[in-house]
């Protein structure tokens, strides 16, 4: 175990006692770093792994920023070896960092974290253990299993003959540094993402592209997160190929100022079936078509806009309790939000979008869909239909009577 504290802005430590191969038998090698500031540590001593097996780990303080624990020795052996990055470690290619040669590693691996379900929010910190190079990467291990919230990242321009025992479990991902990686040479980096898992794609440094341009985008129960630059850089956009959304997916755009937004640009964009849905957050530089905000682009096909808004199983809001909204486009195939059409859920027709305080319908009737900001007491007896299927609640509460989405699956933004 070693500690590092807030004294020590950059250190190369070796093991105290061993000067050469440290073995790892039903062992860990753990580093804990103290300070929230920017950290550089690195170790040098090469690691065998006996067939008890061990753990690498490095603990990063919670609100900590740019801290690296970079481990420059050669893992060999062939018991089981698990790498965990531990904490708050989610920009500029924080985390741990390999950068040896540990090709004569023949085990089998996990990057892991501690995640037992998913965490899709922006206030959960990403937790990479960084490859700075091929020959880092444990190529001959039997297998590379990545999950419960561990994210394979790669520092150099992988391929898929990198990636070809990566095993994608259960909430396990994979992620590019900009500027000095780039997953451009994976043909489909979204095969690395298990579900509940999440890709990352970190320009903290760097807006050069991470992702190949025809690529596709298919989330499936799993997440994509673009870390975006700091105050003072520009807008950086992503162009993937098709974009497709099963189950229940997540994409967060975490601009990390109010000038300079991360959006995607996808060749298609399929509607997403019954049962599936998307939910997009976005950071500080706003979500629509100005020119720092965050959003999607859609260049070929997309979902139709119906009565000012697409389908409802497209979702997007600003983060923590702020309530959500319905999305469409603008002329320039940019994702924008939909603006509501009345504020009146008594006299709004089928058509309306309507954004509602606290209200009492006063007769049964059929809108297109709702935006809750208060209590709505629909009325015993009355029946509220949504024709879209879209509600946004926000943790508002409806009381009494019956909400009836017509003929189309309901979607609660809640």
């Amino acid at each position: 175990l070693h500690r590092v504290d807030r004294r020590q802005r950059q250190m190369c430590i070796r093991d105290r006692e061993n000067t050469g191969t440290i073995t790892l038998n039903n062992g860990t090698l753990q580093v804990v770093l103290q300070s929230t500031g920017h950290l550089s540590v690195s170790y040098s001593n090469p690691i065998f792994v006996d067939a008890g097996g061990g753990l690498i780990t490095a603990r990063f303080p919670q609100g900590s920023s740019r801290q690296k624990f970079t481990f420059s020795g050669s893992i060999t052996g062939s018991g089981p070896l698990r790498l965990r990055s531990d904490g708050q470690a989610f920009n500029e290619g924080s985390g741990i960092r390999l950068s040896g040669n540990n090709a004569g590693y023949t085990g089998a691996a996990q990057i892991v974290y501690t995640w037992t379900a998913p965490q899709f929010t922006s206030a959960q910190p990403l937790n990479v253990v960084w490859f700075n190079s091929s020959a880092a990467m444990l190529s001959n291990a039997a297998s590379v299993t990545v999950r419960d919230g561990g994210i394979l990242g790669v520092r150099y321009s992988a391929t898929d003959g990198d990636l070809a025992n990566v095993v994608a479990g259960p909430r396990g991902g994979i992620g590019a540094e900009a500027g000095s990686g780039s997953l451009n040479n994976v043909s489909n980096p979204m095969n690395y993402v298990g579900p509940g898992g999440f890709l990352l794609l970190d320009y903290y440094s760097s807006t050069v592209d991470v992702y190949g341009d025809s690529s596709p985008l298919a989330l499936n129960n799993n997440a994509v997160r673009m870390q975006g630059r700091n105050a003072a850089s520009a807008t950086k956009t992503e162009t993937v190929g098709d974009m497709t959304i099963a189950g229940g997916s997540f994409v967060l755009l975490a601009s990390t100022s109010n000038t300079s937004g991360v959006r995607i640009r996808a060749a298609n964009l399929a509607t997403p079936s019954a049962g599936s849905s998307l939910l997009i957050e976005y950071g500080g530089a706003g979500f629509g078509n100005a020119t720092q905000n965050c959003t999607i682009i859609v260049d070929g096909s997309k979902p139709s806009a119906v009565n000012g808004m697409i389908t409802p199983a497209i979702q997007a809001y600003r983060g923590g309790n702020f309530r959500g909204f319905f999305v469409t486009w603008d002329d320039s195939n940019r994702m924008i939000p939909a603006m509501a059409t009345s504020t009146d859920i008594n006299a709004a027709g089928a058509n309306d979008i309507v954004d509602s305080g606290n209200a009492t319908l006063t007769s049964s009737k059929t809108i297109h869909a709702l935006l809750l900001g208060g209590t709505l007491n629909v009325g015993i007896g009355n029946t509220l239909t949504l024709g879209s299927g879209g509600l946004i609640m926000s943790s508002n509460t409806i009381n009494n009577g019956t909400i009836d989405f017509g003929s189309t699956p309901g979607v609660v933004g809640a």
